[in-house]
């Protein structure tokens, strides 16, 4: 039997949930739909993916078999946990910009912190993962496998928010059966944000390089050869690429807070002035009941409102999302910007590191338009706009702010 067995310590709040989602729980699916993702992430090829994590669809493998079963039996159980659905007073996660990240799984209790709303495992709980390996499993395919695991806890999260630095999780024991310890477990042991950028450059760098030797070329539109970076409509690390990796702090709540105190800054008009044509934008629709774009901060992903002091009380509020059909804006669109905290440990002390990682693709496909909606002088009021095609730049300038105060960037080659 081929089995890895892997101990992870939850870093920041993690918000998972089952029927009731208002109940902290740990689902193997989830985890496992995890691993998918990520690994479409490093090798996007439809066949391969289908033929390791399973598929119900029409992906055969090269003998011409339909996918069927995956080849990945994934287990998860509690170890050491304490779930919390409130806290008390005196007792909140510190932080500003902590419930700004946390929007909707969070509530604000003063200037400088939060509690949660729903119940979430605490930092520091522990639980494992347990990946037993189908027998027709190849060593290629367990070594995919393990590198989607792999960067799992080093640049995304689980549950609710994770986009946003939520559910951050890190390693804490690994057990192999069957199996030789994979050299990328072996090898992460950095101390320093410096070391921990070459070491996630290096590895995503090299494994780009391998899967395109895997498939002969990179694979895109259901696994069939050819398509460069530019031309994947999926979340996939390419060479528009970047990785920022910011300066430690002395805990996770540090760690979360500063940047969710450095984008509510960033994409603010109120607190910096930034962005004065998204403000105006939004303040004449709501006037006027009118626009002919959408908002430049959409590429931070979708819903996001808006609310004016300075407007009328009948209008006020406006909603910015993707346009659905029937009239109804009921779309979403994930952010590609992806917030982990990451905990390095030095001489028995840890400290907590924001790595920020922001994988560009197709922002929405090609047609789909952008609603803007609200209430203009009391009359339900929605235009549909379209979208300039993968405008990056105000992620990008964002990034950039954070490497002007110390932090580490990564691109790949």
């Amino acid at each position: 039997m081929r089995k890895v067995s892997v101990v992870l310590r939850v870093t920041t709040p993690l918000f998972m949930g089952g029927a009731q989602n208002t109940r902290a729980e740990l689902r193997a699916a989830s985890f496992k739909g995890l691993l998918r993702f990520w690994f479409r992430t490093l090798r996007f090829d439809c066949m391969q993916e289908a033929r390791i994590f399973g598929s119900t669809s029409e992906f055969k493998d090269s003998a011409g078999q339909p996918a069927g079963q995956s080849l990945v039996l994934l287990n998860v159980r509690e170890l050491s946990v304490q779930k919390v659905s409130s806290l008390p007073k005196g007792h909140e996660w510190s932080g500003s910009g902590l419930a700004y990240l946390g929007y909707g799984v969070t509530k604000s209790t003063g200037p400088n912190g939060c509690t949660p709303v729903r119940e979430c495992f605490a930092p520091g709980s522990t639980f494992q993962l347990d990946l037993t390996f189908h027998p027709q499993a190849d060593p290629k395919d367990i070594q995919w496998v393990l590198r989607s695991l792999w960067a799992f806890w080093h640049f995304g999260g689980a549950g609710s928010r994770s986009r946003r630095g939520y559910g951050s999780i890190g390693l804490e024991h690994l057990d192999v059966t069957g199996l030789r310890v994979p050299d990328i477990f072996a090898a992460d042991s950095v101390r320093t944000p410096v070391e921990l950028a070459r070491l996630l450059r290096g590895l995503i760098s090299a494994w780009r390089n391998q899967s395109t030797s895997d498939t002969g070329t990179d694979t895109a539109n259901g696994g069939q050869n050819g398509g460069q970076d530019d031309e994947i409509p999926y979340t996939r690390f390419c060479q528009g690429t970047k990785i920022v990796v910011a300066q430690p702090k002395n805990s996770w709540e540090q760690a979360l807070a500063y940047v969710g105190a450095e984008m509510l800054n960033f994409r603010s008009f109120k607190r910096q002035r930034n962005f004065p044509d998204d403000h105006d934008l939004i303040a004449d629709f709501l006037t006027k009941g009118k626009a002919d774009k959408a908002p430049r901060r959409v590429v931070f992903g979708l819903p996001h409102n808006y609310f004016f002091t300075s407007l009328p009380k009948d209008s006020r509020k406006a909603s910015v999302n993707v346009a659905g059909g029937g009239g109804e804006s009921s779309g979403r669109r994930a952010s590609p910007l992806f917030i982990h905290i990451h905990p390095l440990k030095n001489d028995k002390v840890t400290q907590y590191v924001p790595v920020l990682t922001f994988l560009p693709c197709e922002f929405l496909p090609a047609g789909a338009r952008i609603s803007i909606s609200g209430e203009v002088r009391g009359r339900n009021t929605e235009v549909k706009v379209p979208v300039s095609a993968n405008d990056y730049a105000p992620i990008e300038d964002f990034l950039r702010r954070l490497t002007h105060q110390g932090a580490v960037e990564v691109t790949l080659p």
